[in-house]
């Protein structure tokens, strides 16, 4: 909210300067009778907020090979969630650069080859709890209550359905014979 205050010849504020907590100098005019500023009241609760969580993170330390790679994920996983979580909304460029930056770090911080990196992402897809509960790339490698990162828990739960396809397998196989 802007309002107009006339104040003496003398006050000292310029453009951009706080008034108290809650008022900042937008807008310096000096008249015949005063100066009159633009203030801006609540700015200063603005100021205080915190960064947006999904601000855009530098990709330039990625090499250019595993950009691309990260970048075919990130598309991946995207498309999974449209085709398995229908109402799934597109993420914007910023996010897919957060996403990139996530990727590589489960890569080369956590040592994940990037095939199973993206085997993990098309179980967290389609699974009934994962594919509600990972909305977004940006929080693989937060940590969840029990001390694992999401993405260790999503690879706990594609291990285990990989596992249950192997006996499936086998038990079919033997039954052929």
């Amino acid at each position: 909210m802007s309002e107009e205050k006339r104040v003496d010849k003398h006050s000292i504020f310029e453009p951009g300067d706080f008034v108290n907590q809650q008022c900042k100098i937008i807008e310096k005019k000096v008249t015949d009778d005063g100066v009159l500023y633009l203030v801006r009241f609540d700015f200063a609760d603005e100021q205080r907020k915190k960064p947006r969580k999904g601000s855009v993170r530098d990709i330039s330390g990625i090499p250019q090979s595993d950009l691309e790679i990260c970048r075919n994920i990130a598309s991946k996983f995207i498309e999974y969630k449209k085709k398995y979580f229908g109402n799934y909304k597109a993420v914007r460029n910023a996010n897919i650069n957060d996403a990139m930056v996530e990727i590589y770090k489960v890569h080369k911080i956590d040592g994940y080859p990037y095939n199973e990196i993206l085997d993990v992402l098309r179980t967290a897809a389609t699974d009934s709890f994962w594919k509600t509960n990972l909305l977004t790339l940006t929080v693989l490698r937060s940590k969840c209550k029990n001390g694992l990162t999401k993405f260790e828990q999503i690879h706990k739960t594609y291990m285990r359905i990989k596992h249950e396809h192997e006996i499936v397998s086998q038990q079919t196989y033997k039954s052929l014979e």
